[in-house]
């Protein structure tokens, strides 16, 4: 705390270290952690869409058979009535093999996985279809992302991307040495201690850069765990794998005949792009003067219709005149 300012550092959850890789754990939150459904409102809805409940003169229940997202509130409502009430988070299979660079395995057999186990509960979510929800320990979790990665080794990073994440790796530790050397000198350490480091800073440089041409030991850059997913499949497991898919295991989906997640009824499904700004879809209107002439054999009338509304009518003075024996004849 300075003056008036407050700084709050994230706190660490008991235990503050990772099992499977030996980061720190920090919490985030906040975490609601009670129920997120109310299942008997849940129950009824459900009902109430399966039911197809049309309305009469003498009630005034809404035509659910009409509803064009009857059969996707059912599926999500299914989904939802599914689920571990008492789990509150879950875990995301595509993040799973993210971590470990691998290829994403079928649901079911993770599943069928945690179930064999005979031990674990799990279930689905609502929200996303490669999600599951489980009361199985991390460790577990892991330990079946391991034996799948023994049948489906992930791929096999270039030498190039692994010398530049051990390079992170030795600029993060020589970072970390160099903040120990200051905390050091500032409790006072004495002058002989001092001068030790000095000799034993060219022998740590030349071992880093033994490491980072992958010479140490006689080990390769292939075989340094550097990543965090190459520090879980380092790990020995301890729980015996199964991924095969009993019958009374399987999900409920084949009987019922429910879609948890239907597809969209088309391409492009969804809200349209918005109208550009600035573009007019008006008609054009015709012009306002137009021109109307009559001609007849002897008189020739000229009207034309201005912008304003007015008519003018006029003839050549030498039209009006002729009314002579001409007129006689064209009779």
């Amino acid at each position: 705390k300075k003056k008036n300012s407050k700084k709050i550092h994230p706190s660490r959850a008991p235990p503050s270290i990772c099992e499977e890789t030996g980061g720190a754990i920090k919490v985030g939150g906040p975490l609601w952690l009670g129920p997120l459904h109310d299942q008997e409102f849940v129950d009824e809805a459900l009902s109430r869409l399966k039911k197809q409940t049309t309305s009469t003169s003498s009630s005034s229940a809404p035509n659910l058979k009409y509803l064009a997202t009857r059969q996707r509130l059912i599926g999500l409502l299914t989904s939802v009535s599914e689920e571990l009430k008492d789990v509150p988070l879950y875990y995301l299979v595509p993040d799973l093999c993210h971590t470990l660079t691998c290829e994403a395995p079928p649901l079911q057999q993770i599943k069928a996985a945690i179930l064999n186990t005979g031990v674990y509960r799990v279930s689905g979510y609502h929200k996303h279809p490669q999600a599951l929800k489980t009361d199985a320990p991390s460790h577990v979790i892991w330990d079946i992302m391991r034996a799948w990665c023994k049948v489906h080794p992930p791929k096999k990073r270039s030498k190039k991307k692994l010398k530049k994440l051990q390079r992170k790796k030795e600029q993060a530790e020589q970072r970390r040495k160099r903040q120990q050397e200051q905390q050091q000198q500032l409790k006072g350490e004495e002058d002989g201690n001092d001068d030790n480091k000095m000799e034993v800073e060219p022998t740590t440089t030349n071992e880093s850069k033994k490491k980072k041409n992958g010479e140490d030991d006689g080990s390769t850059v292939d075989d340094m765990p550097i990543t965090s997913g190459d520090k879980i499949l380092a790990r020995e497991s301890k729980t015996e794998v199964d991924f095969t898919i009993r019958r009374k295991y399987e999900s409920s989906n084949k009987s019922s005949g429910v879609a948890r997640f239907p597809l969209n009824p088309q391409a492009d499904w969804g809200p349209k792009k918005a109208a550009p700004v600035g573009t007019s879809n008006k008609r054009k209107e015709p012009t306002a003067t137009t021109t109307a002439t009559t001609s007849t054999t002897s008189d020739t009338t000229t009207t034309t219709t201005t912008s304003n509304g007015t008519t003018d009518d006029s003839q050549p003075e030498a039209k009006k005149q002729n009314t002579g024996p001409s007129d006689k004849t064209a009779e």
